[in-house]
């Protein structure tokens, strides 16, 4: 697991995403470039790489000191990486991360229509708590 903390490779790793998912990252945070820059200031940014070439990406808070509560922000993994367990040791990792730095629970939203990292995140023991947008939903995790 690898660290990126410069907005430039932020960018670069988000660009890279963009339409990993149902919406793409653009369209639900608008530029790319300053969603980089918040990012690079105040969110975990880590990515797993295979020879040299970024495999997958994990981006989350942990640091809501009166809630406890880490956010669970983006994670994907390349289309040729999946099902290879990637897309579970970032989450793990995130959530590991998470509780060293005091936090007691990750929460996350996902869309509706994203069934296949509903199931992933079910498995992983996160379980819906709540209606996000009308397209989207809330799940979280008791970090133990």
């Amino acid at each position: 697991m690898i660290r990126i903390s410069s907005a430039t490779e932020i960018f670069e790793v988000l660009k890279r995403f963009n339409d990993c998912f149902p919406l793409s990252i653009d369209s639900r945070v608008g530029n790319l470039g300053s969603y980089a820059i918040k990012l690079a200031e105040h969110a975990f940014v880590y990515v797993t790489q295979d020879n040299g070439e970024i495999t997958g990406v994990v981006v989350f808070y942990a640091n809501d000191s009166s809630t406890k509560v880490a956010y669970l922000s983006q994670i994907a993994v390349s289309v040729l990486h999946q099902n290879k367990g990637i897309g579970s040791l970032l989450l793990q990792f995130s959530c590991d991360l998470s509780k060293e730095y005091g936090m007691t629970k990750m929460k996350l939203e996902v869309d509706n229509s994203n069934s296949k990292a509903i199931s992933h995140y079910e498995k992983h023991k996160f379980t819906i708590i709540g209606q996000a947008s009308l397209d989207s939903q809330y799940m979280m995790k008791e970090l133990t």
